[in-house]
């Protein structure tokens, strides 16, 4: 008997409810993939432009820094260290890197 995509759902469906009851957790792969992400990315502190509120911001860019050549961002956070807003951030702060 070969296998039918209904019984590849059936099992997919019941790993993933296996998997959810029993604690599978990903918050460390995450944190992993972070990590990786950002390791040769320069760490560039800035305000983000797009509203009032002024929120700091934390801008992670790929590039060489070479003449006429243009930094790819790659991540953008809040930034814990700045006064007024302690890390928290306006909604539009994950958006700047979409942006540039």
């Amino acid at each position: 008997m070969s296998p039918t995509r209904r019984d590849f759902l059936k099992l997919t469906t019941i790993g993933g409810a296996a998997a959810a009851v029993f604690g599978f957790d990903l918050k460390p792969a995450f944190a992993q993939l972070r990590t990786l992400k950002i390791a040769r990315a320069s760490e560039t502190r800035s305000t983000c432009p797009y509203c009032a509120v002024g929120c700091g911001t934390i801008i992670y860019t790929i590039g060489d820094r070479a003449k006429n050549v243009t930094a790819q961002v790659v991540h953008v956070e809040g930034d814990p260290d700045h006064r007024p807003t302690a890390a928290r951030s306006a909604r539009r702060v994950p958006r700047c890197s979409r942006r540039s």
